[in-house]
């Protein structure tokens, strides 16, 4: 990750952090080179010391490689640049379900062509739609995936990389160009044809929405699929202010879960374990693909493989391993997952839930708590703690009772998301069984009540500005320092490591103490 975050910043002109890895680089084969040629005992100790350090540059440098090789592939695509201001008359596949808002509607489109002025322009790359409810756009709200759809507007051109950065949603979503209506008269030329992920999401869809009302059908199909168009907004912002939108971004949670019941359902068929592992890893695959390969669901596809993998050999299945795994082998395959938020914050929780939640299971069982109150409560405030720097960073506020919501909701939550989702295969394969996925409504029902309520509180929500990078850096140091895998050798050390670790941390949070304000 560090490499990675260097060849971004060396792209950016920033050369002196360039120069800074240099001069480690240099110091580092300097003394590999006298280990070998001198016999001075001095120079085999920095040899052994820096094992460590040489494994850590190996992995550095991996990492430049590969964002530098990867963008410079993205720089060199053929695109067309085009500045916005002539109109074109447009023809494209909608690629999602629209998302309503309240003065506009936004949806992708594939396979997209104009015309203007006898020029006729094809892309290959998708196109994101804007359209202004000031102009006639009630085509463009029914419009479905598949759906070949016509309308008058201008293209502008983006980029996944800019000074101020890589452009994460133009590259997530295989964005090259922004297009905006223009004119009224936008239509849906044709009915298209659906491919074998199209047709599996509409099938969930389709199930979901005649088993529920539209409300909780658009909440549960959020949850599944992580597709929001069908979300009324303000279950969305009482989400965002009582801390658990995370339910609504197809959370690595529900992915374990997931797992979880088809290795029960595996198990109970009697089908061996090397079986189940093909069979699970196989519609893990297969629900990474109708997630669009999101990075919390392929974090938790992999991390729950690998854990399975390691029960089939009879070996004990390391988390810290495995998160380190699963994190190496996605950047090898999309280095730029390092500027996805989806993908930090999953790792960055998950992180902390291993370094810190032993650490405050065991304090809230002195304090007689109760294993299962621990437990949840342990997780929830490991998880708040990982990401709160991030969570500052990206969307400016905290919120202030997530920790409240997360405790009362998440345990509720995860039994709602097996019934739900043995519910959905029940519906799936015998369609008259839909009373079950009927049943669930009522428990997201209370999640809504619920979050609504909290959401309804003074001070629920706490306006933030940026902190530091240095504390966001100190954060994920302080949680390794605090846990059970920071090992030495003696009482003092340890009083030592966290005393430097709390003033330093205390220090940093004093230079960014105006950055909270209540609101």
């Amino acid at each position: 990750m560090l490499g990675i975050w260097f060849a971004e910043l060396f792209r950016e002109g920033h050369t002196i952090f360039f120069i800074i890895f240099l001069v480690f680089v240099g110091i580092l084969i300097l003394c590999s080179f006298l280990k070998f040629v001198s016999k001075n005992k001095f120079f085999e100790y920095l040899w052994n010391s820096n094992k460590f350090l040489i494994v850590l540059l190996c992995s550095f440098l991996i990492g430049f490689g590969l964002f530098s090789e990867k963008s410079q592939k993205l720089q060199s695509e053929n695109n067309i640049y085009l500045n916005g201001k002539t109109e074109y008359t447009i023809t494209g596949r909608v690629r999602n379900s629209p998302v309503v808002y309240e003065n506009y509607v936004t949806l992708f489109l594939d396979d997209v062509s104009a015309q203007a002025e006898g020029k006729y322009i094809k892309f290959d790359k998708g196109i994101y739609v804007k359209a202004s409810r000031d102009y006639e756009i009630n085509a463009l709200t029914k419009a479905d995936i598949g759906d070949i759809i016509c309308f008058c507007g201008t293209i502008k051109s983006t980029n996944v990389f800019s000074d101020d950065g890589v452009f994460d949603f133009a590259y997530k979503n295989n964005i090259r160009y922004f297009c905006e209506l223009k004119k009224d008269g936008a239509y849906i030329d044709s009915k298209g044809s659906l491919n074998f992920i199209e047709k599996s999401k509409k099938m969930i869809k389709d199930t979901i929405y005649k088993s529920m009302n539209e409300r909780h059908a658009g909440l549960a199909y959020a949850i599944f699929v992580g597709d929001l168009s069908g979300l009324d907004y303000d279950i969305i912002s009482d989400f965002q202010a009582t801390g658990i939108a995370h339910l609504l971004a197809v959370s690595g949670l529900n992915t374990s879960l997931m797992a979880l019941v088809l290795v029960w359902i595996l198990t109970k068929l009697k089908i061996p374990k090397k079986y189940s592992i093909l069979i699970v890893a196989i519609l893990l695959l297969w629900y990474c693909l109708i997630c669009d390969f999101c990075a919390s669901v392929l974090r938790a596809s992999l991390m729950s493989v690998l854990f399975l993998i390691g029960s089939v050999f009879m070996k004990q299945t390391d988390s810290l391993n495995c998160i380190s795994i699963s994190g190496i082998i996605l950047l090898i395959f999309n280095p730029l997952f390092v500027f996805d938020l989806s993908f930090l914050l999953s790792y960055a929780c998950v992180f902390g839930m291993i370094m810190l939640g032993p650490v405050f299971y065991k304090m809230f069982l002195k304090l007689k708590l109760g294993k299962f109150v621990s437990l949840n409560l342990s997780a929830s405030l490991s998880a708040q703690i990982a990401t709160l720097c991030l969570c500052v960073n990206s969307f400016g506020y905290i919120s202030v009772f997530s920790l409240l919501t997360n405790l009362i909701i998440g345990p509720f939550m995860e039994y709602l998301y097996i019934a739900m989702f043995v519910s959905l295969i029940i519906a799936l394969i015998l369609p008259f069984m839909w009373c079950f996925l009927w049943l669930c409504q009522w428990g997201l029902w209370l999640v809504e009540v619920v979050a609504k309520f909290i959401a309804s509180w003074r001070f629920a929500v706490v306006y933030a500005d940026k902190l530091s990078s240095l504390f966001l850096v100190w954060s994920f140091y302080a949680m390794f320092a605090y846990s059970k895998f920071c090992v030495l050798a003696s009482k003092k050390q340890k009083i030592i490591n966290y005393v430097l670790t709390t003033a330093v941390g205390v220090m940093l949070l004093i230079l960014n103490y105006t950055a909270f304000k209540p609101f």
